[in-house]
């Protein structure tokens, strides 16, 4: 909330609401999380929200996630805006690299949290031109050079 007093006798308040985008666990919870890394409330068993795997601490409501689950919000949320396709689990390595779980044996390699548009529309392209007939990994490392393997997929 931002507060502007106008003297002599008035004040305006704005308020921005926050907006989940992932779901962490912890402690047997889940819990909602916006795009800055705030903890923002208990999460609902139905949501739709992508479950966010990184090696950080979940606190409570209120607290803010580390700096080591930021490359994974930084691909949910581009991914939020250019992919059709929902996106199950975003996953965060311990050296910062993210992959993606589209489910069915899908799974994306993202790599470091750079050029992540480019990296997703590469991956969107990819999807278009020839959906997944089974598990399969796509690697868009290199967003001008994607690439995709059959066979299963597992996070690092």
């Amino acid at each position: 909330a931002v507060v502007a007093p106008h003297w002599p006798d008035s004040v305006t308040v704005r308020v921005t609401e926050r907006v989940p985008l992932v779901i962490v666990t912890a402690r047997g919870g889940s819990f909602l999380v916006d795009a800055s890394g705030r903890i923002l409330a208990p999460a609902a068993a139905s949501s739709s929200r992508p479950l966010l795997v990184s090696p950080t601490r979940v606190g409570h409501p209120g607290t803010w996630l580390a700096a080591a689950a930021r490359p994974g919000l930084a691909v949910a949320s581009a991914a939020q805006r250019l992919l059709t396709v929902p996106v199950r689990t975003v996953h965060v390595a311990l050296d910062g690299t993210v992959q993606l779980d589209l489910g069915g044996g899908v799974g994306v390699k993202v790599g470091p949290d750079t050029a992540v548009d480019a990296k997703l529309v590469a991956l969107a392209s990819v999807l278009a031109a020839a959906p997944p007939p089974g598990p399969e990994t796509i690697d868009v490392t290199v967003p001008g050079e994607p690439t995709v393997a059959a066979g299963g997929f597992a996070a690092a």
